[in-house]
């Protein structure tokens, strides 16, 4: 999928008509003493470093390194260094006059400096709800217009291409304070990707989760996700048993924890751990699908990281991502083709006015 002029106009826009409405609110927006601020703006910066910027496995790594096979690979080099600049404009207006809301739009530009390739942009907007008895409902929504997957084989020409696709996502989610300490949560999320060269690997995806976070000391608080996730391509409905068919069924687990004080620095600060991990099953019936029939994927990764607050509204974030891949396939020496291991360092500063 190639950047098109109506695209790159629709992000000029978009970029301008933030900045004015800031501008706007600025100008003329006051709040009374005391009263919440109508608007606020964050602004962020990540700076990282991804060792597998493609999630490539060993073999494919060590094919891309000796020279070996050059069609199947369009990036330059198999880690780099990542700037992310980050814009959230969140407004405040009174939806229901006696209960709060949130409205709020991000944009968001990842930029490799070696495998521009893989730069993106993703845009997003959500609007929160709160209701009487300790509710609220939240709608969230992101795009993402163009983002490279990665360099697929292509059975018409022979050869490989590059594999692009725009995504949509939509969310809802309902929660609910049981106590000041005890919140819970339950949403519905419908995701769409189109790819541009490769219509089999079109999907829409169906995913429901339970979350819940429990805070009963100041200092400590936990989170925990159960997700189960439907998806189908559109591969599945073609009847040649050539066209491959990357349908799944999944399902997952998120556990964390957050620690606040003063214990690491003389200023406010979190250290944050996680765990995730999905377990998916690959529906395919296909038998010449030899990497995806009765395939299954174990995927982990693994977060450390810290935060501070060095001044009033300046945040400053530390992290370590370690992902893991792990197959299971009939012929043990192709799942060895497709698991991975990969580590990320990202350091972040957000500011908000």
């Amino acid at each position: 999928m190639s950047s098109s002029s109506e695209t790159t106009r629709f992000l000029q826009f978009l970029v301008l008509f933030a900045l004015g409405l800031v501008t706007f609110l600025a100008l003329f927006s006051h709040a009374s003493p005391g009263s919440k601020r109508f608007w606020s703006l964050q602004a962020e910066v990540d700076l990282s470093y991804d060792d597998n910027i493609i999630n490539y496995s060993d073999f494919d790594l060590d094919l891309f390194e000796s020279g070996g096979r050059e069609q199947k690979f369009a990036i330059e080099s198999k880690s780099d260094f990542i700037t992310a600049p980050k814009f959230t404009l969140q407004l405040n207006p009174r939806i229901l006059k006696r209960y709060a809301s949130e409205l709020s739009f991000t944009y968001r530009y990842k930029i490799y400096s070696k495998n521009s390739v893989k730069n993106y942009h993703f845009l997003s907007a959500t609007v929160h709800q709160s209701l009487r008895k300790c509710g609220y409902w939240e709608f969230r929504y992101y795009f993402i217009p163009e983002y490279y997957y990665r360099n697929q084989y292509d059975q018409t020409s022979g050869e490989y291409k590059e594999a692009y696709f725009e995504k949509h996502s939509l969310t809802f989610e309902y929660g609910y304070y049981f106590k000041k300490y005890l919140k819970g949560a339950i949403g519905y999320s419908y995701r769409m990707k189109d790819f541009d060269l490769f219509d089999e690997r079109d999907a829409q995806y169906n995913s429901i989760y339970l979350e819940s976070i429990w805070r009963y000391w100041k200092t400590v608080k936990f989170w925990g996700e159960y997700r189960v996730n439907y998806s189908r391509a559109e591969g599945r409905d073609n009847p040649d048993p050539a066209v491959k068919d990357v349908s799944y069924d999944s399902w997952g687990v998120t556990l964390g924890s957050r620690i606040y004080g003063r214990h690491f620095l003389p200023y406010p600060a979190e250290f944050v751990t996680a765990f995730k991990f999905d377990r998916i099953l690959f529906q395919t019936e296909k038998v010449l699908d030899e990497y995806r029939l009765g395939r299954r994927d174990n995927n982990c990764e693994i977060r450390f990281g810290l935060a501070a607050s060095p001044l009033k509204k300046v945040r400053l974030e530390l992290d370590y991502y370690y992902s893991t891949k792990g197959v299971t396939l009939t012929e043990e020496s192709l799942a060895r083709r497709l698991e991975y291991t990969s580590n990320e360092i990202r350091l972040g500063l957000r500011y908000e006015y």
